[in-house]
């Protein structure tokens, strides 16, 4: 028979990635993605330790309170926004694209993509773990960390590239269980991160 823990730890890892959808959908997509996903990262840590349990405290309570207190990065989320918007659609014309010098742009873009998500998840992790206060300092800090722990980058653009090959094989899997397994993938790789 399976470990009640373990049952409990699952349930709310899915409650987890139902509010991290609802919370970016609050803050109309492009104002949510940081404080939603900030405070994801906050809430599995919470998780892990068990704090639901010690303090009684729902895993909706401690997900509103931890996007209040990461909501001051909302104009920084829609920057992010913005330029992913901008990288998506260029790597999608130049993939269209039947010019000589597609491949070659196509390439740039796909590496300048993967950049871009390894930045937005150091950013929100450094923004869950409070090191920086300004968000330029922190993205500064985040590119200088995706570069100097470039297996651990690495490990992490797989582990993207899984979930979104999950996303189009089963969406309803992905809405469920992919916000949670991204926060518990950025929580193990991230502990004892090179500072």
């Amino acid at each position: 028979m399976m470990d009640m823990t373990f049952i409990t730890r699952v349930y709310y890892y899915i409650q987890a990635s139902l509010l991290f959808w609802l919370f970016v959908l609050r803050g109309f997509v492009v104002y949510g993605l940081i404080p939603a996903t900030a405070g994801l990262f906050a809430v599995i840590a919470d998780v892990k330790r068990g704090r639901m349990d010690e303090e009684d405290v729902s895993i909706a309570q401690m997900y509103t309170s931890y996007y209040r207190m990461y909501s001051t990065y909302k104009w920084g989320s829609f920057l992010f926004a913005l330029v992913f918007a901008l990288l998506y659609m260029t790597t999608f014309l130049l993939n269209e694209s039947t010019t000589e010098y597609s491949l070659i742009g196509l390439i740039v873009m796909l590496y300048l993509l993967a950049l871009f998500l390894l930045l937005f998840t150091y950013t929100s992790y450094l923004i869950t773990e409070g090191k920086v206060l300004f968000l330029h300092q922190t993205v500064g800090i985040s590119f200088v960390l995706a570069i100097k722990n470039l297996l651990r980058s690495v490990f992490l653009l797989v582990g993207m590239f899984f979930l979104y090959y999950m996303g189009t094989l089963n969406l309803l899997l992905f809405a469920v269980s992919a916000p949670a397994l991204y926060g518990i993938m950025v929580r193990a790789l991230m502990t004892n991160l090179n500072k």
